[in-house]
């Protein structure tokens, strides 16, 4: 008895010494770590009043630091892990670069009291991938020119690496980042926030059908089994500006991590951006949200026509009147009416503008652009409806579409007959069957 207790103990021994030799391997040739600093961590007593900081999370814990993007952007497309420190814990990412979610030809359009002006879209690299031997963890990072935008997933943790504000280097503007763990935000249970649908009338409807058939019969449907690109005109106001120094940078991130909602096989749809307009003051300092919808759409429709894009998007740095936190016309499959407004700063309510919220309520308002429906719809088909279950029994859980936003219990993902959700909420089931006519709309 006592030699075989010896033998499992040797046995056990001998493969914690296998492993640390592994690790040690790898920790030593085959890792870049960040002793170059890809994260500078600052001490606002050391800037003076040289930092602006516009849009500081509500985590109880977070660090403020600058950014190197060049070296992570050399390190994570190396092929080999990448160790970074986040709130002083070493992770180790197995990361590869992945398409962004921009059109080669992808332009900035500044449009100002002085006329409309174009530029192209500066240097961008995505890398997506997990923690080292960690299959079921999420990495994910956006990286351009003073910005590291990114999150990494593992348990029940979540970080958020986002841009907070602006401070002075030896010189040069460097843009400061907020590095927070989402498990030390703590959810807000009420005021809800809400999200508002335009009802259209039906003589408007009817006017729309023939242009409808017309813009489908010259442009021809894709095939549904394979991935649908869906191209976006997305715009800022100077309030979201403010709130984020380098706004196309945060759109474009968003738009990638959000685009996950609707990956899944029943779903399909890919995003592409054509545009990025900063819309400046044009639209006023109207805070109604069905009033911004309208100037909204008055205005970005010659840049949406420009670049060519199926939907217009206003992620806006205003917070909106009535717990709304966006804002969308209820008319699936309308060209005329794809635009949606989506509120990015906290409404003091059960939407705190987290990353992972404004995802979430970003997806919320496009899912709509393709007819997905709040968990009431009375309306057709029955089945366009968001779905609530628990999580292990006992966790709350609720897909994008749900209303009124539930804070951190809302996911990123859509009501499906195949994951969360049945024949009676499926929204997945809606957006597949309108993808092919929301991207025949240019």
């Amino acid at each position: 008895m006592n030699g075989k207790t010896g033998m499992r103990a040797f046995s056990i021994l001998l493969a914690l010494l296998l492993v640390s030799v592994v690790v040690s391997a790898i920790s030593a040739q085959d890792v870049y770590r960040d002793e170059t600093a890809y994260f500078s961590s600052m001490q606002l007593s050391d800037k003076g009043g040289k930092v602006h900081l516009t849009n500081l999370p509500p985590a109880q814990e977070y660090e403020l630091v600058t950014v190197n993007p060049s070296l992570f952007a050399a390190d994570a497309g190396s092929g080999r892990p990448v160790a970074v420190d986040i709130l002083g814990k070493e992770y180790l990412l197995d990361l590869k670069q992945v398409p962004a979610p921009i059109a080669e030809d992808a332009k900035c359009i500044v449009v100002n009291e002085s006329g409309t002006f174009t530029a192209d879209f500066p240097w961008i690299q995505c890398y997506s991938g997990t923690l080292t031997g960690d299959p079921e963890s999420y990495a994910f990072f956006t990286v351009g020119d003073g910005v590291i935008l990114g999150t990494i997933r593992q348990g029940n943790n979540s970080y958020t690496i986002d841009q907070v504000g602006t401070t002075e280097v030896g010189g040069v503007r460097k843009v400061v980042h907020a590095i927070y763990n989402g498990s030390t935000v703590i959810d807000v249970k009420s005021p809800f926030a809400y999200d508002l649908q335009v009802p259209v009338s039906l003589e408007e409807v009817e006017k729309l059908e023939e242009s409808e058939k017309t813009l489908r019969a010259q442009n021809p449907q894709p095939d549904p089994r394979s991935v649908t690109t869906v191209t976006l005109c997305t715009a800022h106001d100077w309030q979201f500006r403010n709130a984020f120094p380098s706004p196309n940078y945060e759109m474009a991130n968003m738009i990638a991590q959000m685009g996950s909602a609707f990956s899944p096989s029943d779903i399909d749809v890919g995003f592409q951006i054509n545009a990025f307009c900063d819309i400046g003051t044009v639209l006023g300092s109207t805070t109604n949200p069905y009033d911004l919808l309208q100037v909204f759409g008055e205005n970005i429709k010659p840049d949406r026509d420009y670049s060519d894009s199926d939907i217009a998007v206003l992620f806006t740095g205003k917070e909106l009147d009535g717990d709304t936190i966006g804002i969308t016309y209820d008319v699936p499959g309308s060209s005329g009416h794809a635009y949606a407004v989506v509120q990015m700063v906290n409404a003091g309510s059960t939407y705190q503008a987290t990353f992972s919220q404004r995802c979430v309520n970003t997806a919320h308002e496009i899912g709509h652009v393709f007819g997905g429906k709040h968990q009431d719809s009375t309306g057709s088909p029955s089945y366009a409806r968001a779905y609530h279950w628990k999580d292990w029994g006992i966790w709350d859980r609720y897909t994008a579409i749900w209303t009124p936003f539930m804070g951190d219990e809302a996911m990123l993902e859509f009501s499906s007959d195949t994951n969360h959700g049945d024949a009676s909420h499926d929204n997945a089931r809606r957006i597949y069957e309108l993808k092919g006519t929301v991207a025949g709309y240019r």
